[in-house]
């Protein structure tokens, strides 16, 4: 039931009639010690009431608000239209470009962590009207919070990339590029110098030295090639170059480089989860006396490229992950050893060489050493006419490809422009026994 009072009324609650006058209802005295009557609600009162005060209140709320907006409320009291919708923001100035994020960093917008925005490649985020926290986690990098306004407010405090055009971004009409500031140099300095250890632990090579015997062949520091006159240690050496000319965006890298989000590694193992690095590198072979006299200090792995720069001048992918310590890992070598890369690269057909060649490259036995070399085989293609009679073996050895079969000495032959010399018979039984040992 609805708490309501309902009374009976009686002789003196009645109201008169309305054609006699009230005076003749006259309210009896109160008798001294009865209380006074007080008049009570009835259910249709208590609804009027209600409403009355829901009325007021709405009025008050619309009142307030036209206090806070002057023009607004003289338009209202002279019966003119106020605008209830603000102007469109424009399309460039919400969209935001985010650079400079690795792929474990976590970014949050008004408390909100973005799952869907990889900050690890070349993303942007579409931010909505107003004034937004911004939060940027990359452990060990130091955090970022800021706040960015759409449209751009002169209070924001985010930090931004003012000579940002990309190819991406001008395509996109972007004008924010906002930077999230995991990049090199703004690592801590304890931090930057474990991973650089963490870096050169890693690319450091194999420093078991091989014998050149007198007679055999080795590449000089111009790329020429010259004979051995007397008995010399060989060391392949892989040290950081930096600042070195040459390499393009990374001619001007102190040992490690971002490589570029657009191209990422071709490792089909790579984890979404590292960091993509370049390590800037000379690499080469020292030669020394057998009294360590050395001869030659850095000699390339093989001849100057069409492109020119300095031969001994490398890049090696990294991938890096951050678990409380640096985890760095090194791109897949597709020969399996220094030396088997550069024998690919050299041997005829190999590394882009064809696109339908009539041989296969591989596969590749490196030597027990790296120094003492790879030995790399070709295989006719099924679409061969003529395939040889015999194995197709090429040596590399100490910067120079040498042709170890007759086969491989015949397409050598036939082979235009291939820099390749023929293997002693010394050199030949060092190579059958490489192929054996790796079989």
């Amino acid at each position: 039931m609805d708490d309501v009072d309902v009374e009976t009324t009686g002789r003196y609650d009645e109201q008169p009639p309305g054609a006699e006058s009230a005076a003749r209802w006259p309210r009896p005295p109160r008798q001294p010690g009865q209380p006074e009557r007080r008049p009570r609600l009835t259910r249709r009162g208590l609804t009027g009431l209600a409403a009355a005060v829901v009325a007021v209140l709405a009025v008050a709320a619309i009142l307030l608000t036209k206090v806070a907006d002057p023009a607004g409320l003289a338009g209202g009291l002279l019966g003119n239209p106020t605008p209830t919708d603000l102007p469109p923001v424009p399309i460039d100035a919400t969209w935001f470009y985010l650079e400079n994020g690795i792929p474990w960093g976590v970014l949050t917008i008004d408390g909100h962590k973005r799952s869907d925005l990889d900050t690890g490649t070349l993303a942007t985020m579409l931010l909505p009207r107003g004034r937004h926290t911004i939060a940027y986690d990359a452990a060990p990098f130091p955090e970022l919070r800021c706040v960015a306004s759409v449209p751009a407010d002169a209070h924001d405090t985010c930090p931004l990339d003012r000579a940002f055009t990309p190819d991406t971004g001008a395509q996109l009409g972007l004008k924010r590029a906002l930077d999230l500031g995991a990049v090199l140099d703004r690592l801590p300095a304890d931090q930057r110098a474990a991973l650089d250890t963490a870096a050169q632990r890693l690319i450091a090579l194999d420093s078991t030295p091989a014998t050149v015997a007198p007679g055999e062949r080795y590449r000089a520091p111009d790329g020429t090639v010259v004979t051995a006159t007397q008995p010399l240690r060989a060391t392949l050496l892989r040290a950081p170059w930096g600042d070195a000319p040459g390499l393009g965006f990374a001619a001007n890298c102190p040992f490690l480089c971002p490589a570029s989000p657009s191209a990422p590694s071709s490792s089909s193992s790579q984890s979404p989860q590292t960091w993509e690095l370049l390590a800037h590198v000379r690499e080469g072979y020292r030669y020394e006396t057998p009294d360590g006299q050395v001869v030659v200090e850095l000699a390339p792995l093989g001849p100057p490229g069409q492109s020119g720069g300095d031969p001994r001048e490398g890049l090696v992918n990294l991938h890096v992950r951050w678990d409380g310590a640096w985890q760095v890992t090194a791109e897949a070598s597709p020969g399996g050893s220094i030396t088997c890369d550069a024998a690919l690269g050299m041997a005829p057909y190999g590394i882009g060489a064809f696109v339908q060649p009539p041989y296969t490259v591989g596969p590749t036995f490196p030597a027990s050493h790296p120094a003492d070399g790879c030995v790399v085989s070709l295989t006719p293609t099924p679409s061969n006419p003529n395939p040889p009679g015999g194995p197709i073996d090429y040596f590399y050895r100490f910067g120079v490809l040498l042709a170890a079969t007759p086969a491989a000495l015949d397409i050598t032959q036939t082979t235009k422009g291939a820099a390749i010399l023929e293997a002693t018979p010394d050199e030949q039984a060092l190579a059958q026994a490489i192929v054996a040992q790796s079989r």
